[in-house]
């Protein structure tokens, strides 16, 4: 049978410098999107967090972030060295089930270097399961 969530393409797309490196894990229950990210901005981030939510994930009721370290593992931290993978994990405030989903994720960071801080937006389409 023919069905819309059959051809949802699958799509994590960061802006420039803060590349996904694969779709997103979007889970119903229980709420949660996972995605990974590489820091390709040119310096070190700190103060990475998520701000927003929309669309299907509504709002944000908490975070997960983690950071990989020199030896390739990850580590639960809110700077991400230049060239580095972050691995980032937002459970939705607005219940959502499985099918079809999409939403904007807002991430707010700043420059180690300057202490200057900037905005993001991730947007994640997919089938939840």
């Amino acid at each position: 049978m023919l069905s819309p969530d059959n051809f949802l393409p699958e799509r994590c797309t960061g802006p420039a410098g803060l590349d996904c490196l694969d779709k997103a894990a979007i889970e119903a229950t229980p709420n949660n999107v996972t995605f990974v990210l590489k820091n390709n901005v040119g310096f070190d981030i700190t103060s990475l967090s998520v701000t927003s939510a929309s669309d299907s994930c509504g709002s944000v009721s908490g975070s997960f972030i983690q950071t990989e370290n020199a030896s390739g593992a990850y580590n639960v931290s809110n700077r991400a060295e230049n060239n580095r993978k972050v691995k980032v994990t937002v459970t939705c405030g607005t219940d959502f089930s499985t099918g079809r989903f999409k939403s904007n994720i807002g991430l707010s960071y700043a420059n180690a270097q300057s202490g200057l801080s900037h905005t993001a937006t991730v947007a994640v389409t997919g089938a939840a399961s």
